[in-house]
């Protein structure tokens, strides 16, 4: 299995995201559709629901791949940090979606060891 990493030019704060910003990033996994297998988003927990719906709504009748997104409460180097269990949990799902048991095409949530449908997530605190 290959992962290529690619960061997004210029890093935000999800809480300084508006709705531009979450259609650069589905027209960017748009323009890669064809070159991946499936997508992982790395994200801020405060706008994460939200642009997983904007990207369920503007992605799903473009393409059959999954599009996890996840992020954490805590930085990845804190104690006692989610950060890598979600992470890793979004890379797992990924990877298992493709199976052909199983064949994921949706835009998803990876936290708290879930899986979650983007456009019926919500942030609870």
């Amino acid at each position: 299995m290959a992962y290529k990493i690619d960061a997004a030019e210029k890093l935000l704060d999800s809480t300084n995201m508006d709705p531009g910003h979450w259609l650069d990033i589905g027209k960017k996994i748009l323009s890669k559709k064809d070159n991946f297998d499936a997508f992982v988003i790395l994200t801020g927990t405060d706008t994460m629901a939200y642009g997983a719906s904007i990207l369920s709504f503007t992605l799903l009748s473009h393409i059959e791949k999954i599009v996890v997104l996840t992020g954490s409460q805590k930085p990845i180097f804190d104690d006692g940090t989610d950060a890598k269990t979600n992470i890793l949990g979004a890379l797992t799902m990924a990877a298992i979606a493709q199976r052909k048991e199983y064949k994921i095409k949706d835009i998803c949530i990876f936290f708290h060891k879930k899986l979650l449908r983007g456009n019926r997530a919500v942030k609870v605190s």
